[in-house]
């Protein structure tokens, strides 16, 4: 075995953490059916879980810190947002010290009116993935810090719903039509993905596949290049320098993914997760149907097999049985009540 770990009972998951994420989603799909409507008292100031309404761009001094297209991309007119439910950038003033200030960016807008102008300065995580309109994904913002020079156009407020059923059957597409239903799936969920979290912490690695490594650290190169000078003529010295460039990041990437693949392999064999051909052609034909429009507007996937060979029968089978076992993980490992 390439990883050990302990007795999967002795992780350990608190049903207070998993309260916590279904009170976030509860806010927010009680905040998704609020009806705003705009506040002309031009004394009115931004209070939490209003929507605003604003014009947004990155400062002249944030300008060397990201691309010309992300520049583009960050700024925008007419946009709206909501205080206190971080619907426009994933990132906090201060993300990773708690002495710190750690508002995200809509809660920076709490207290200013209609027609302030202000500057809001977040720190991007240092995983953070841009996905532009066309679906191409960027790391660049990865554990930047950037300014915006913000106007706030119009403040709207409404009366916050509580949360019904009927709230929950329109926003899950009556796939759950109670909410202790879907309170139930939201806190299946998130026990098992605590517990995953908590398991590659304790996980130790005894050392790594070498072939698996390699073929890793040169897929993540190949798919940098491949997506950021598609459209330069790179000759064999100009592919290699960039190797050169990418290795450590791609090293890091490469060590990460397998180590994650090791372990699910051993939870899987722990946890009897198995996935029969009948099983997959099942899921693979479901998970096609759902994200058909997806594949076809932003790669041209037009059929199942296109689908199928997009994405790499394997890796499909590994997510696949991932899934399976988010079905069944929590109910190895201790979950301690609130």
């Amino acid at each position: 075995s390439y990883v050990s770990l302990p007795d999967l009972k002795e992780i350990k998951v608190y049903d207070s953490e998993v309260k916590a994420e279904w009170e976030k989603i509860a806010l927010a799909i009680r905040l998704e059916y609020t009806d705003y409507a705009q506040l002309y008292d031009e004394n009115a100031v931004v209070e939490l879980y209003d929507s605003v309404n604003i014009d947004y761009s990155i400062a002249q001094e944030s300008m060397d810190i990201v691309s010309e297209d992300l520049v583009t991309a960050l700024s925008h007119d007419g946009e709206d947002v909501i205080v206190g439910s971080m619907t426009l950038i994933e990132a906090y003033s201060h993300p990773t010290d708690s002495s710190l200030d750690t508002r995200s960016f809509e809660d920076q807008l709490l207290g200013s009116k209609a027609g302030d102008t202000l500057q809001i300065t977040v720190t991007f995580p240092d995983d953070y993935i841009y996905t532009d309109e066309n679906g191409k994904e960027t790391d660049d913002l990865a554990s930047a810090r950037c300014t915006f020079d913000v106007t706030v156009n119009f403040i709207c407020r409404g009366e916050i719903p509580d949360l019904a059923a009927n709230l929950i059957s329109n926003y899950t597409a009556e796939m759950y039509t109670t909410v202790a239903a879907y309170r139930d799936y939201i806190y299946a969920y998130y026990r098992s993905a605590f517990a995953y979290d908590a398991i590659l912490k304790s996980a130790t690695l005894i050392e790594y596949p070498e072939e698996e490594l390699y073929n890793a650290r040169l897929n993540y190169m190949t798919s940098v290049i491949g997506s950021k000078y598609s459209s330069v003529d790179l000759d064999e010295e100009d592919v290699q320098a960039l190797y050169d460039t990418l290795y450590d990041q791609a090293d890091a990437y490469a060590k990460q993914a397998v180590f994650e693949r090791l372990v699910l392999e051993y939870l899987f064999d722990k946890c009897n997760v198995e996935l029969t051909e009948t099983s997959y052609q099942g899921m693979l034909e479901a998970d096609y149907r759902s994200r058909y429009y997806e594949y076809y507007m932003y790669y041209g996937v037009t059929t199942m097999v296109g689908y199928e060979s997009y994405f790499g029968k394997e890796n499909l089978v590994l997510q696949y049985k991932y899934q399976k076992l988010m079905d069944v993980l929590a109910s190895y490992v201790t979950i301690v009540s609130e």
